[in-house]
Order: structure tokens, then sequence, then C-alpha cells
């Protein structure tokens, strides 16, 4: 993993704790997100921070495509790297 990998990992780590009110030590990255209890509000809470934080346009459903914050990372990666690496670098 590199340095922009762990960032992105810690970034939705320590948002996802927050919204669900656990400890960022709690989530488990592989793990299936709806096991976690996101719901619509949560998913379109993080949608929102992610897009103020990083100045990009992720909608709810894209989030609701991937099982884990491991596969939801990779697409983050993968469509908005240098915006990512701007903002976390």
């Amino acid at each position: 993993m590199n340095e922009l990998e762990e960032q992105i990992k810690e970034y939705l780590t320590n948002k996802s704790a927050e919204l669900l009110s656990i400890e960022p030590a709690a989530v488990e990255w592989e793990s299936d997100i709806d096991e976690y209890g996101f719901e619509s509000m949560k998913i379109n809470k993080l949608c929102v921070d992610i897009n103020k934080t990083f100045g990009i346009e992720v909608r709810p459903a894209v989030l609701l495509e991937y099982t884990s914050l491991a596969e939801f990372s990779d697409y983050l990666k993968k469509e908005h790297y240098a915006k990512m690496e701007e903002v976390l670098m």
C-alpha cells in the first residue's frame, strides 16, 4: 500500500467511524459496509463530506455499488486520483 492509499484508508476509516459513532479501530476495511449499519442518510453524509473535502462529485449510488470501504477506496483512486492526491499529500 502506497502513501496515498494509506491516507485514503485513514480518511475513510475515520469518517466512517465518526458517522457511525464507533471507534476507528472497529471499522473493518474489508468487511461489508452493510454490517456497520450504513443507512441511506449516513451514506449521503459520507458522500457530501467526500465531495466537499476533495472537490469531487461522488453520488450515494456509487458507494452502494461497492461492498467494502476497500473497494470504494479503489474506485476513488481510479476515478479521482489527482484530487485525492492534491488534498491528502
